[in-house]
């Protein structure tokens, strides 16, 4: 769990980065107009990263969700132990 919790945070860390470096580059570009294509190749990488992040972040939730509310309830004996017939 803390794996995924600093690979999330070091993409998300990379992405502003990226970013970063790309709307410095698009201003830039007004003086040197070569970096443009760099500024929108670091924009559009920053964007995909946000975007993967925020879907393997929704299907986790929605897994996660979906997994407690179908859990049937544990009473007496059965805790600890998950039943499968209903």
């Amino acid at each position: 769990m803390w794996q995924a919790f600093l690979m999330r945070s070091a993409l998300l860390m990379t992405s502003a980065a990226l970013g970063g470096f790309g709307i410095f580059s698009i201003i830039y570009s007004f003086v040197v107009p070569s970096l443009a294509a760099q500024g929108l190749i670091l924009l559009g990488a920053a964007t995909a990263i946000l975007y993967f992040t925020a879907i393997s972040r929704r299907r986790y939730r929605q897994r996660a969700h979906v997994e407690d509310r179908h859990a049937p309830p544990l009473l007496g004996a059965a805790r600890g132990r998950r039943h499968l017939a209903r």
